[in-house]
């Protein structure tokens, strides 16, 4: 079996015999490794973060949501117990359609606890849903339509954020084209003739780019057909490594194969050194391309549909300190929670203490109107 050669590197006795062509070849195909070492390592990082977050915050989350309602429950029962709060119901509602909005960010709700909601709220939970999936998809479109001139299906965004996720992920490549068209970009202006013979170039270029990596994917493809080999292992040896040709050209993945072409067609690793300066010329771009992508890749990976239900706590379950942190905020909360629907069950709890209460929990959700709070959640959304 061939053994895994050494970064692809042009070399020569010393750094000053190299062209500056060389050493844009060299510093480009450093800064892809790096990129690649950098996005496993992120991956990883990403990983580790989704199992955590459904070891142990997902679980957190889910009985904190749950008390929510156990207290928008206990503040209900309370405001029965004492008839003389009943001028406050508009202050109860607030409280009680706050909590369990709240609660409806971390979990699904139950039949219990939507036949709750259902009763204080002037919309049923489904109802209400369904209007914010329509407003928060429709935001989406006309964002999209407007800054990139990227046109989406509402019918096809899903129904939860995952879905959601999931279909925008699929504009990647060309939300990033329109982005970098409309960097510096004068739209509804005519072309000059120097900007048409430019764009011509460009299309010049990019045909012998195509051209030139597919000639290293022809002489690699020749080599390694099977009918080439000597016996079985061979057969299978090369097999393998036609898959990883294949994907390094599907992914434009130049480095990866010139690092096969060293090892499989000239069998030693000085070869790049002969390459012609036009020719280098044309690596290098496609080099500049693989950057580009890896960059974006990198900067996207967070975002990718998987780790979508993690939300803004991915930033912090990266970090352990951070993650400790998020931990010790929510068992604080959960443990508050608990206390407070104990302290509302009391016998020993007054009408003027529930009124005073009442008003304490009312500071932690006195939005103007509905809106603002839809407002709220479509924020958090386009946050995350």
């Amino acid at each position: 079996m061939k053994s895994d050669k050494k970064a692809l590197i042009i070399s020569k006795a010393t750094p000053a015999e190299l062209s500056n062509q060389q050493k844009t070849f060299n510093k480009l195909t450093a800064q892809i490794e790096s990129l690649q070492k950098e996005i496993v390592s992120e991956e990883a990082n990403l990983n580790d973060a989704l199992l955590m977050y459904h070891e142990t915050i997902k679980p957190l989350l889910t009985e904190r949501a749950n008390l929510m309602f156990e207290f928008a429950m206990s503040i209900d029962s309370a405001s029965n117990r004492f008839k003389q709060i009943a001028k406050r119901k508009k202050l109860i509602e607030m409280v009680i359609i706050g909590l369990c909005e709240r609660a409806f960010m971390d979990i699904i709700p139950n039949a219990e606890q939507e036949a709750f909601y259902n009763a204080w709220a002037r919309i049923s939970y489904k109802e209400e849903t369904t209007r914010q999936e329509n407003v928060g998809k429709k935001m989406i479109a006309d964002q999209m339509k407007m800054m990139f001139d990227i046109e989406l299906d509402v019918e096809k965004m899903g129904n939860n954020e995952e879905e959601l996720m999931k279909y925008l992920f699929g504009f990647r490549e060309e939300f990033l084209e329109k982005s970098n068209q409309n960097s510096g970009a004068k739209p509804n202006r005519k072309k000059t003739k120097k900007q048409i013979e430019r764009e011509a170039m460009q299309k010049a270029e990019a045909e012998l780019k195509d051209k030139s990596v597919r000639s290293v994917y022809i002489s690699l493809a020749k080599l390694l057909h099977p009918d080439t080999a000597s016996n079985e292992l061979e057969r299978a040896e090369k097999e393998e490594t036609m898959k990883k040709v294949t994907a390094a050209y599907d992914n434009k993945d130049l480095v990866a194969l010139l690092m096969l072409e060293t090892e499989w067609v000239h069998n030693q690793s000085d070869h790049i050194s002969l390459l012609s300066e036009d020719k280098l010329k044309i690596y290098i771009n496609v080099l500049k391309e693989q950057v580009r992508e890896l960059q974006a890749q990198k900067e996207l990976l967070m975002h990718h549909p998987r780790y979508s239900e993690m939300g803004n706590f991915v930033y912090d379950l990266k970090e352990k300190k951070h993650a400790n942190r998020l931990k010790k905020i929510l068992r604080t909360n959960i443990e508050s929670y608990k206390i407070q629907i104990k302290d509302l069950s009391s016998e020993a709890l007054s009408a003027k203490d529930f009124d005073l209460k009442l008003h304490i929990y009312a500071e932690e959700f006195n939005y103007e109107d509905d809106d603002d709070l839809v407002n709220s959640i479509l924020k958090d959304l386009m946050r995350r």
